[in-house]
């Protein structure tokens, strides 16, 4: 990942992420950084044992670290997925991803249901 994209993730979650309703147990504040630096690691598939030793965090509060990341993460506004809701912006997100796509992909593809065949 670049620089400036863990930059840019770590601005995003960094409200929901220092403010720890358990960092009064803790007598060393962990920083921001290296709490969402073991959780990309792990996400992308690295053992958690190797990260856990990269990182040099027992392994519950590894634990702790990544689930506390993953809720900063799924509850940040601004990652929130946004659905199309009108087929007009249904249709000009799939022209946008087929420009960007390197594949051929169906769009009048031959549905069963359409022709009466399916009952």
């Amino acid at each position: 990942m670049p620089l400036e994209s863990f930059n840019h993730l770590l601005s995003i979650i960094l409200p929901i992420l220092d403010r720890s309703p358990h960092a009064w147990l803790h007598r060393d504040h962990v920083l921001p950084e290296l709490k969402l630096q073991p959780v990309l690691d792990y996400l992308a598939g690295g053992p958690s044992s190797d990260v856990r030793r990269l990182t040099g965090v027992s392994h519950p509060y590894f634990y702790s670290i990544l689930y506390y990341t993953m809720d900063a993460i799924i509850f940040s506004t601004e990652l929130q997925i946004k659905f199309a809701m009108a087929s007009s912006e249904r249709e000009g997100a799939a022209t946008a991803f087929a420009l960007r796509s390197k594949t051929v992909f169906l769009t009048a593809a031959w549905l069963p249901w359409m022709d009466g065949c399916a009952k």
